[in-house]
């Protein structure tokens, strides 16, 4: 943190900010800063001073010239680099999409808005069970109305590799969830993408498994971010809450709920929405 805030505070000056911006195109000795700036070379010398002993700038000699550089690896740390993986996906995703929207002369008003699920369920199997669940074909335990290609021939698989698809196939019809981004073995796994909500930017979906006395217990948590309605946040809720619990029918009853087996909610969920 000791280096996070000195940091901030040598980027807390304009003339500091100033010589940053100069140095993103590349190394330039102390003259030709002086001579960008149009600042007296003392007052340079001073801000080099604060930019290096925050870390922000390192000093290479080249034979007789010194050049000074960006460390843009303190300066990401210091910010973007501080806040959660998701968040700085969302950062960036933003981020691109602005820059791509400014350079093709675009004005669009987009009212954003986020998305956020976060559920526990309880399953009496193992965690290397739950996992096998998760992965490959996920048909047994996923199904209408969660579903983009709704019809009964329909397949939906999570291939169990990072860049694999999560997505649904029916003749030659197909449709993506997302991207596996995250996979650890027994304990974890992550999809990245749209995650189906057509209006979204980008999303990720994250199941979290931990071994408890008796059975293993699932972490749901799905954050996404884009133009899509207030009505998504509660939709998304009640989907989980079925899946998930399809999910726990599955492994600890046999009883698939999915589009292979009833495609129902099961008993535990009475109506679509309901708490268990």
């Amino acid at each position: 943190m000791q280096d996070r805030d000195a940091v901030w505070q040598a980027l807390a000056s304009p003339g500091r900010r100033r010589i940053i911006d100069l140095l993103r195109s590349g190394p330039l000795t102390t003259g030709a800063i002086v001579e960008a700036t149009g600042v007296d070379r003392f007052a340079v010398q001073r801000h080099l001073g604060v930019l290096r002993k925050a870390g922000l700038v390192l000093v290479t000699a080249y034979g007789r010239e010194r050049h000074n550089t960006l460390n843009a690896s303190a300066l990401y740390q210091a910010t973007i680099g501080w806040l959660r993986p998701i968040d700085r996906h969302y950062a960036t995703v933003l981020d691109g999409l602005r820059d791509q929207l400014e350079s093709n002369g675009e004005e669009t008003l987009m009212d954003l808005r986020r998305l956020h699920v976060a559920q526990q369920i309880d399953i009496a199997a193992e965690a290397p069970r739950c996992f096998e669940a998760l992965t490959g074909d996920i048909s047994p335990w996923w199904g209408s109305p969660c579903l983009l290609i709704d019809r009964a021939e329909t397949r939906i698989t999570a291939e169990p590799r990072v860049g694999g698809l999560v997505s649904e196939h029916a003749d030659d019809e197909e449709a993506a969830w997302g991207t596996v981004s995250e996979l650890a073995a027994d304990r974890s796994i992550a999809w990245t993408g749209r995650i189906g909500l057509g209006d979204a930017v980008t999303g990720t979906v994250r199941f979290t498994l931990t071994e408890r006395a008796g059975g293993t217990r699932i972490d749901l948590e799905h954050e996404s971010i884009g133009a899509f309605g207030p009505g998504s946040q509660h939709s998304y809720d009640d989907g989980w809450r079925d899946l998930l619990h399809r999910l726990k029918a599955l492994l600890e009853d046999g009883e698939s709920y999915g589009v292979t087996g009833t495609n129902a909610q099961p008993p535990t969920i009475q109506a679509y929405g309901s708490a268990p």
